[in-house]
């Protein structure tokens, strides 16, 4: 049985379209990697296969042994898809506090104005949310307005020193 190294050059994963370049037919190897944070893992993998139409080569987890083609680095080592998700980033803000609140602002103005009929609604409680929603919207644009600003600095400075 041979054993390779190689070198992953994504941060935070080993894709095999990477791997097998550096490897020839080896079935196990070292791979020198970054995780997620950028700090390198040194990880003994090694090959299994996968049926895609014909027998293909793949990495083989080390958590469940399965085949994978991109292996997730982390600081526990590597990991498939199914063993370490990724969340998506619509994922993640909906599972964020402020989408949280944001929903709990219009339910309560649902709720208000379901609650009394038509010709009733109370207007005092309904102006008190609408305050909420703006205090909240404001803050929002003041956070993305300032990370705009920053990055934007950042952008300028990378500039200025070619």
């Amino acid at each position: 049985m041979t054993t390779f190294e190689a070198v992953s050059v994504r941060i935070g994963e080993v894709r095999l379209e990477d791997i097998l370049p550096q490897t020839g037919e080896a079935q196990t190897l070292t791979v020198l990697a970054l995780d997620a944070r950028g700090v390198p893992v040194v990880l003994p993998l090694r090959f299994t296969s996968k049926w895609g139409g014909t027998w293909q080569r793949a990495l083989a987890c080390p958590r469940c042994a399965g085949p994978a083609r991109v292996l997730s680095v982390t600081e526990n080592g590597a990991a498939c898809g199914k063993c370490w998700p990724r969340r998506t980033r619509q994922q993640q803000k909906k599972n964020s506090a402020e989408w949280g609140a944001e929903g709990k602002l219009a339910d309560q103005l649902l709720r208000i104005v379901l609650a009394a009929p038509l010709s009733a609604t109370p207007i005092a409680p309904l102006r008190e949310l609408a305050r909420k929603i703006a205090r909240h919207s404001t803050t929002r644009a003041r956070t993305a307005a300032g990370s705009a600003a920053d990055t934007m600095a950042r952008v300028d400075r990378g500039r200025g020193e070619r």
